[in-house]
């Protein structure tokens, strides 16, 4: 199923290279974030989740911590901040929608080993 969806990824950003030509949307961002907490509960270390999505729970989950904060604790720290991040970054730093992804699959690229290294040293 892993390699099944890596290639459904794969023909995916070949078709969405700039400019965009299939978007994705929830119908399919979904079922692949399903799919991989899947796979990541079949291998027996749920904490693998935070390794295999750190860039998409650090985008995703830092909103719901904000609206979190402001709706049941009145807390605005993150007030000057849009969320989803990549948006923010967009709009506030000037980044084109290439430098997002390549910078945002950087930081992916370099967390991944740093975090694997960390579960399996602790492990």
């Amino acid at each position: 199923m892993a390699f099944i969806m890596v290639g459904c990824l794969a023909g995916y950003l070949w078709h969405n290279s700039l400019p965009s030509a299939v978007l994705m949307g929830d119908a399919g961002s979904r079922p692949m974030g399903l799919l991989l907490g899947l796979l990541v509960m079949a291998s027996g270390n749920p904490f693998l989740i935070f390794v295999v999505t750190g860039v998409v729970l650090v985008n995703g989950a830092t909103g719901l911590l904000k609206v979190a904060l402001l709706r049941f604790f009145r807390i605005s720290i993150f007030k000057g901040i849009r969320y989803p991040l990549h948006d923010h970054v967009r709009h506030t730093l000037g980044w084109s929608d290439t430098q997002v992804l390549v910078r945002f699959v950087l930081l992916q690229a370099i967390g991944t080993p740093i975090l694997l290294v960390l579960l399996f040293k602790v492990r």
